[in-house]
């Protein structure tokens, strides 16, 4: 996740010099991890739905696997935000801004 990080904005450009309208959706999301062998990209509803058809993720397919040297799959899913955290969570902790920012969800409590 970090390489991936790291080069976001050279990953952009590389969109944005093919297509401006596939770059600006793809910087509009945040990358949360690898699932399944895919990149996992949290976004809305809005940005999801557009950056699914395949011109556009292809598009951006294309920039990960120049930079990358391999092909790097998309998966994009909603980060609305709209999820709360338990009562018992600090609402100005890590958790909470995973849960409300980045779409996280909370899968084990110990």
């Amino acid at each position: 996740m970090e390489m991936i990080r790291q080069n976001w904005n050279r990953i952009g450009a590389l969109i944005r010099q093919r297509n401006p309208h596939t770059q600006a959706l793809f910087i509009s999301c945040k990358p949360l991890g690898f699932k399944d062998g895919c990149l996992v990209l949290g976004a809305s509803d809005f940005v999801k739905a557009q950056l699914e058809k395949p011109e556009h993720t292809e598009l951006a397919e294309q920039a990960l696997a120049e930079v990358f040297g391999a092909q790097v799959p998309l998966r994009c899913v909603v980060a609305s935000g709209k999820k709360g955290a338990p009562p018992d969570v600090d609402s100005d902790g890590i958790v909470a801004t995973a849960l409300r920012d980045l779409g996280g969800e909370i899968v084990d409590v110990q």
